[in-house]
């Protein structure tokens, strides 16, 4: 196989050899027609005392009926030799370095050893699969979202919230009961028809302690290019005083509803059954747990 490719460059550079030959030994006819210049061809013949034409060299100096230097036909000349012989050269440089290039190509080629093939392919090997892992790992950090992840950025920015420190007491740490609701990242349809991309998204609850009251946060956290956003993030204080609305420290009041389906779910019928002692396979499933959270 090394064999037929090197067959088939060699004859992509045998191919181009009459170009460069052309252009060494016919540059006029060579670049012409791109510069729009009239090569002698194309002008009419000059003609000597018997009335018959006169081929001038192509490097002689153009001159007059009187012998003399003709400025304009020797700029002319100039304006159509220089860029054909500077296209003419490149055309040799270009071939003589394909050729340099197939022919170190081949000799490595088929010099190549057992052992250095192997090597290779078990380098080549690795950096493929190491590039496919970290694709992988992008592509799984913009379509997914962790609750562990979504309850550290949510603990971190309420303990440094100064509202919330002068509402519950310093210091703020966090309570016992943490629940969530994952909703994976899915395609649907809109109310116009169009189909649309839902993000990733964790709705969650967890208990905060403060040295002069406890609170309870309600938060909605999705997944938007790989960004963790936060649509609500709200912390109501247990034990002021009735009807006292919640502390919003992030989000939109449009998402308050977050709060009520929450604490409807944790009092509904079904919730009293699991154990809250142990994480069991239902727990995990629904995104339930009583394991105290690590700040």
């Amino acid at each position: 196989m090394l064999a037929r490719r090197a067959a088939r460059l060699a004859g992509t550079v045998m191919a181009a050899r009459p170009v460069a030959v052309a252009a060494v030994t016919s540059p006029e006819r060579f670049l012409a027609r791109s510069r729009g210049l009239a090569t002698p061809a194309q002008t009419p013949p000059r003609l000597d005392e018997d009335g018959l034409p006169v081929e001038d060299p192509i490097f002689a100096m153009p001159r007059t009926e009187d012998g003399k230097i003709d400025s304009k036909g020797l700029w002319r000349k100039v304006q159509l030799l220089a860029p054909q012989l500077a296209g003419a050269g490149l055309a040799v440089v270009g071939v003589y370095g394909v050729s340099k290039v197939i022919v170190s190509l081949t000799s490595t080629l088929l010099n190549v050893t057992l052992t250095q093939a192997v090597t290779i392919g078990f380098g080549g090997g690795i950096l493929t699969a190491a590039g496919i892992a970290a694709g992988a790992y992008a592509v799984s950090g913009r379509f997914s979202i962790r609750p562990e992840l979504v309850f550290r950025t949510a603990f971190h920015k309420l303990k440094n919230s100064q509202v919330v420190v002068d509402a519950i007491g310093a210091p703020v740490k966090a309570g016992a009961l943490r629940a969530y609701t994952i909703q994976q990242g899915h395609m649907a349809f809109c109310a116009d028809n169009s189909l649309k991309w839902v993000s990733p998204r964790v709705q969650m609850l967890f208990a905060l302690e403060g040295s002069q009251h406890s609170a309870m946060v309600s938060l909605e956290a999705e997944t938007v290019n790989g960004a963790l956003n936060f649509t609500l993030l709200t912390v109501d204080v247990l034990g002021a005083k009735q009807n006292a609305p919640p502390l919003v420290v992030e989000g939109l009041q449009d998402r308050l509803e977050v709060r009520g389906q929450l604490r409807g779910f944790l009092q509904s019928e079904r919730v009293r059954y699991i154990e809250q002692t142990k994480p069991s396979p239902e727990e995990v499933e629904v995104g339930i747990g009583s394991q105290h959270p690590r700040a």
